[in-house]
């Protein structure tokens, strides 16, 4: 029985071939699962692509920070070479700057020293010419007070002597102790206008004449005794300038030589600093620029040649303020496009101004004629009536000033002839006209300038 019931090969065989065959949702399975498989297959390659990508750009990065690391180093390394060689010439230079400064130095304070002595002398030289100066004013008063009190006095000529009598002079020898007293017997100078009562008679200076004034003659010995000691103070001071005139000439002299060293010096410390310049010129430097600063590449035949020849450089702000003044330029002729154009209508409305000026003009002229043949009944020449108006006038009216000044003389109106009548005729019509003309054009002027601000 159970034999009978049991499943055949056949039967085991067409089950395990339907087992085999793919159902819908399997399929359907299988695809979403290799969609998935890709989806993280693309999803694992892009992020490898980009931590590839990010590790090149730190890495090209890295690279030009290399570079500029090593562009740095090699021109300060270049900038220190430099200096170093500048170092070599300035202290090359130095000790013999230091040696020359320090004589200019030197020679600078002395010869200040010397222009404030100078400076002092000259100011005590100017105070003893006004004590010398003030001293004159007092031997000229005392004079002036002598003379008047000796004005009329009979013995005018002996007090003058007595007055004008010069001192005594001491004089020692060079082994004795005496001392003798020698009194100048020169002449003395005397007043050329005397008094005729004068005594020329010679009498003894030391004692007072009879006859005299013994209070006036005792007044006159303390008046010379003022003299002698303004005199001896006129002298002191004297001696006192020339001492100080000899002082200042060789103040003078010093000063001279004085500036003469500190010429010849700072001349030989400039000479040293332009041969200092000369070597530092000398000296090679490198100057980095960027690619863009450079124009008109030329074809190299010649390594050493180099690329540039004569290159032009120009600073940023230097740039910054040409690109500024094309735009203030820009600016500028906007401005003056928007001038033009306001002219342009400015005249467009005097064109427009000027037609209706004419218009107004014919129909004036219009209503003129009307006016006319309503008055004469025909159209006349108004310069004929108004040349015939003007001589009835003319001959009516007393001449005035302006009159005869044409004419050249004083004579009657009817004694004129034609020909000046004429031109006095025209030139008053001329002016008339001038006038009326110019009054209308102001106030045609005033009219347009009322229309053009309203």
């Amino acid at each position: 029985m159970y034999w009978h019931h049991s499943l055949t090969c056949d039967r085991l065989t067409a089950l395990g071939e339907h087992d085999e065959r793919e159902t819908p949702w399997e399929n359907e399975m299988r695809v979403l699962r290799m969609v998935r498989l890709l989806l993280e297959q693309d999803q694992i390659i892009q992020e490898m692509q980009d931590g590839v990508n990010k590790f090149d750009y730190m890495l090209e990065q890295l690279s030009i920070d290399r570079l500029r690391y090593a562009r740095d180093i090699k021109v300060m390394e270049i900038y220190r070479l430099t200096l170093h060689q500048e170092l070599v010439v300035i202290n090359g230079y130095a000790g013999r700057e230091e040696e020359i400064t320090s004589r200019i130095n030197k020679a600078v304070a002395v010869r200040n020293d010397k222009l404030r002595q100078k400076i002092v002398i000259q100011d005590q030289m100017e105070t003893k010419h006004s004590d010398v100066q003030l001293w004159q004013h007092k031997m000229t008063d005392l004079q002036e007070e002598v003379a008047g009190k000796l004005a009329n006095n009979r013995f005018l000529t002996f007090l003058n002597r007595l007055f004008k009598k010069k001192r005594t002079v001491k004089r020692s020898e060079d082994s004795d102790t005496e001392s003798s007293e020698s009194e100048d017997e020169s002449e003395e100078d005397y007043d050329e206008e005397e008094d005729e009562n004068a005594i020329p008679l010679k009498l003894d200076d030391n004692v007072c004449p009879e006859g005299c004034d013994e209070i006036l003659y005792k007044d006159i010995v303390s008046s010379r005794g003022l003299k002698y000691d303004i005199e001896d103070s006129m002298m002191e001071l004297r001696k006192q300038l020339d001492e100080h005139q000899k002082e200042l000439q060789v103040c003078n002299k010093e000063l001279a030589k004085l500036e003469v060293v500190v010429q010849e010096t700072s001349k030989e410390l400039e000479l040293l600093q332009f041969e200092k310049q000369q070597k530092l010129n000398d000296i090679e430097t490198v100057v980095v620029l960027n690619l863009s600063q450079f124009r008109h590449f030329r074809a190299v035949t010649h390594p050493e040649d180099g690329l540039v020849n004569n290159p032009l450089v120009f600073h940023s702000e230097a740039l910054c303020t040409l690109a500024g003044r094309v735009r203030e330029l820009e600016h500028e002729a906007e401005q003056e496009e928007v001038k033009i154009s306001q002219q342009k209508a400015l005249m467009q409305r005097l064109d427009n101004r000027r037609m209706e000026m004419r218009k107004v003009k014919a129909k004036m002229r219009k209503e003129i004629d009307n006016e006319m043949l309503r008055k004469f009944g025909e159209l006349i020449d108004l310069d004929a009536l108004e040349d015939s108006v003007l001589k009835k006038l003319v001959k009516q009216a007393t001449p005035n000033i302006m009159v005869k000044q044409r004419i050249g003389s004083l004579i009657n109106i009817d004694m004129m002839e034609d020909s000046v009548l004429k031109r006095i005729v025209a030139q008053t019509r001329c002016d008339y006209l001038v006038l009326q003309i110019r009054k209308k054009y102001d106030k045609l002027t005033a009219q347009e300038k009322k229309k053009l601000s309203n």
